[in-house]
């Protein structure tokens, strides 16, 4: 079966157009990822992947994540696992390359923030997004997004230039 690494980021010059709202892709017993907005850029699409985990799935986190324990702000090297996330767009699956991001482990929570990059618009508006993290107990999920607004998404994205 033929894969793709989906990577890349978003034009720093440019206003992206909101092609999908907010949407939960998994949650389990003490740990929840979503994404905050999908925004279409004629190159791809960028999404920002939020996780939430507490208690001993939040503990589970920040350790494979390398925070050392008592809760700190200063991660050890090197992370033992993370958070996942494949894409399937025009039936073409793979892993989306993470950018940029935070992260951070206080009061038995850990929360992390990642910027996505998908370098492929889909010719049929669906964007499929898997996501897991076994080691803190959030299983494979998988969850269909349909998009709007991609037909003329050129004249809907904003220059800053």
């Amino acid at each position: 079966m033929k894969r793709h690494l989906y990577q890349g980021e978003a034009p720093d010059d440019e206003l992206g157009a909101v092609v999908h709202g907010p949407a939960l892709l998994g949650r389990a017993t003490g740990v929840a990822v979503g994404i905050r907005c999908v925004f279409g850029y004629p190159g791809g699409l960028a999404f920002t992947v939020v996780l939430c985990a507490t208690g001993v799935h939040g503990e589970a986190a920040a350790r494979q994540h390398g925070y050392h324990a008592p809760p700190g702000p200063v991660p050890l090297p090197p992370r033992l696992s993370e958070l996942t996330i494949e894409a399937e767009v025009n039936g073409i699956p793979g892993p989306v390359g993470t950018g940029s991001g935070q992260s951070y482990w206080r009061d038995e929570r850990f929360w992390s923030e990642s910027h996505c990059f998908v370098d492929v618009l889909p010719t049929d508006g669906r964007l499929v997004l898997m996501a897991r993290w076994v080691q803190v107990g959030l299983p494979r999920s998988r969850t269909e997004l349909t998009l709007n607004g991609l037909d003329g998404l050129a004249g809907n994205v904003i220059a800053l230039r």
